[in-house]
């Protein structure tokens, strides 16, 4: 058996789902929201005790940040600086990916700060370069 707390539901596990199959899908969650689960198993004898309390938050993949652009550069260097994105898809933006040339060059986590720039040596003069975050 699975059993659920929504929010509004008053701190009281609900059942969801009572069957044979070891996974289920719980639809129509509210992004952003916090759900816990626990499950338990039932035999030939009763039921067993429930598992641990799993807790998670609906999220959808943040949007594209902005304001991405160029805040320094000399011939050999460039810093790249960028605004968090207008949506958090629901969960707080913890880090971001940078790529140079279509290749992985950064990834930035949460650290205290979130950075929001990023500086690059070695560049070679005269040639062209891509960034994207």
């Amino acid at each position: 058996r699975l059993f659920m707390i929504a929010p509004g539901d008053g701190g009281v596990f609900t059942e969801v789902y009572s069957g044979r199959d070891t996974s289920f899908t719980k639809a129509s969650l509210t992004t952003g929201q916090k759900y816990s689960f626990r499950v338990s198993a039932i035999n030939a004898v009763g039921e067993g005790p429930p598992s641990a309390v799993r807790e998670t938050v609906v999220c959808l993949p943040p949007s594209v940040p902005a304001s991405f652009g160029v805040e320094s550069r000399d011939e050999y260097h460039i810093r790249i600086q960028w605004d968090p994105p207008a949506s958090d898809g629901g969960c707080e933006v913890f880090g971001y990916v940078v790529y140079m040339d279509g290749e992985l060059v950064s990834v930035q986590n949460h650290t205290g700060f979130l950075a929001s720039s990023s500086f690059y040596e070695g560049l070679v003069r005269g040639e062209s370069y891509s960034f994207q975050v």
